[in-house]
């Protein structure tokens, strides 16, 4: 179910705009993975950047391998700018909360983040759960 307008005053982190498409502003996030997004914040007990969260499917295509179709167009995949020994803070807690299907690690260079998802098995991702390094 994505979020309407006024299901966000449900979320207690993060605001609409962390999440739209920084290409046209659309926001068809899920409603039930922004608010495990929240609980995840919330047992990190700091401050999380998201620095991808939906992207429609012409965004996608331009600025990952996986096309029109990839995770961030479901409205069920965030990137989580952390790193470090924050990185593996995060990434415990989501392991340890579960239900989490897809998780990439990106902790080289510029731009280190987490990309968490919660997909199931098709042709678009591929077999889940998985884990995987950029």
């Amino acid at each position: 179910m994505i979020i309407e307008p006024t299901d966000w005053e449900e979320i207690e982190f993060f605001n609409r705009s962390e999440w739209a498409c920084s290409h046209c502003g659309r926001c068809e996030v899920d409603h039930t993975f922004v608010e495990r997004i929240d609980e995840l914040r919330r047992k990190y007990g700091k401050p999380l950047r998201i620095s991808s969260g939906y992207r429609c499917p012409e965004w996608n295509a331009q600025v990952s391998s996986t096309g029109h179709d990839g995770p961030h167009t479901t409205g069920r995949a965030v990137d989580l700018a952390v790193s470090r020994g924050e990185a593996y803070q995060v990434l415990k807690i989501a392991m340890a909360m579960g239900g989490f299907s897809g998780i990439g690690i990106a902790q080289k260079g510029q731009g280190r983040f987490i990309h968490i998802d919660d997909l199931r098995d098709d042709e678009t991702v591929g077999p889940r759960p998985t884990v995987w390094s950029y």
